[in-house]
């Protein structure tokens, strides 16, 4: 008996027989925590979400905006942070305080507006950049800085303390934010004149590559004397000489010495008298007549043709397709004033600060 009563004493007090409860209450305790933190951030998040739709810009509507990386708007799903757009449009806001004299003024909507296009525009850029395989490195951005440094003979002190007075951000942040996305626009631009992929639902602008060794006509000349010099020259050329060399010989501008080397450029940007010619050529084409100008006598050659889609065109075909939502009480620069649907037809891209070209105010 004393053997039984041995055996049900040693049963009864195994010292695991109470843990099950204490886990218990353990576990309950860590739950309960658990919910406690997560209903906290769930109000921290909703109040924050709710701030941002209210435009609050105190420090804590800010600081928790960071944290939660909250939207102001997306564009075909990617957030453009709320904490971006403040500091856009305080950025402009210091700007528009001491604009540069003859440049507009801009009211609170009109600032708005300009800072979300700029930064839908940066979204824009950034897809065009994957997908021309374009990018910005040290090197590219230093011709850009050193014209910005000229403005002020060099001094980067002096320029430094020209966009703080002026934008209210530091020079490293100006390069970041200003320059940086226009060297990437150009850099796409390239990639686009480099591409022969046309691309869908942009109209492409047609270049030509021209030379022309140019007679000028000054006055007093006689110009039966300077045509008949012009037409003979024009007739070696067609008779095949080399025209590089004609141009170095005979051209009165600066492109001879590089063989009348006119470069690349589209319509609109010579006189018309000039590319009414020029543009009826084909590629090693020299024009069968001269043509006269307000400068002279002109013969022409064309050594390229080509079509370009330019990168504004593409940027605004991209912001017509693409899916933009506004998640703040402000002006929707991207909808139309009677349904609502976004058109973005009347809207131009802009990726870069107001006065990039205007940080001396002069």
């Amino acid at each position: 008996m004393d053997e039984n009563n041995t055996q049900s004493t040693g049963e009864t007090s195994t010292p695991h027989a109470t843990q099950p409860k204490g886990m218990s209450r353990g576990l309950s305790l860590l739950l309960g925590i658990l919910i406690v933190v997560v209903l906290l951030f769930g109000g921290w998040y909703g109040y924050a979400r709710k701030s941002v739709a209210r435009l609050s810009m105190t420090p804590f509507t800010l600081t928790s905006a960071k944290f939660f990386h909250l939207p102001i708007a997306t564009v075909d799903g990617k957030k453009i942070l709320y904490a971006d757009y403040v500091f856009d449009l305080n950025v402009l806001n210091t700007f528009y305080k001491n604009p540069v004299p003859g440049y507009p003024t801009a009211t609170p909507e009109q600032i708005s507006d300009q800072v979300l296009t700029r930064l839908v525009g940066n979204i824009l850029l950034d897809t065009l950049a994957r997908q021309y395989d374009v990018t910005v490195d040290e090197s590219d951005l230093q011709p850009a800085i050193d014209q910005m440094l000229s403005q002020f003979n060099g001094d980067k002190a002096e320029a430094e303390k020209a966009v703080q007075e002026r934008f209210g951000i530091d020079f490293q942040t100006y390069i970041d934010r200003a320059v940086t996305p226009l060297v990437l626009e150009q850099k796409i631009q390239t990639a686009l004149e480099s591409s022969n992929t046309p691309v869908e639902g942009v109209d492409s602008e047609e270049q030509v590559h021209a030379r022309h060794i140019l007679f000028r006509l000054e006055e007093g000349d006689d110009v039966d004397e300077v045509r008949a010099k012009a037409q003979g020259v024009l007739d070696r050329a067609k008779n095949g000489e080399d025209f590089e060399t004609l141009a170095k010989e005979f051209g009165s501008d600066a492109t001879a010495e590089n063989g009348g080397d006119l470069g690349w450029f589209p319509r609109g940007m010579m006189v018309p008298e000039f590319e009414d010619v020029a543009f009826e050529l084909q590629a090693g084409q020299v024009a069968s007549e001269l043509a006269q100008t307000t400068f002279g006598y002109h013969i022409i050659k064309v050594d390229e043709r080509k079509n370009v889609a330019l990168v504004g065109d593409v940027l605004t075909n991209l912001l017509t397709n693409s899916d933009i939502a506004i998640h703040a009480s402000i002006h929707n620069p991207f909808a139309t004033s009677d349904t609502g649907d976004q058109t973005g037809s009347d809207v131009v891209i802009d990726t870069t600060e107001p006065a990039v070209d205007q940080v001396s105010g002069e």
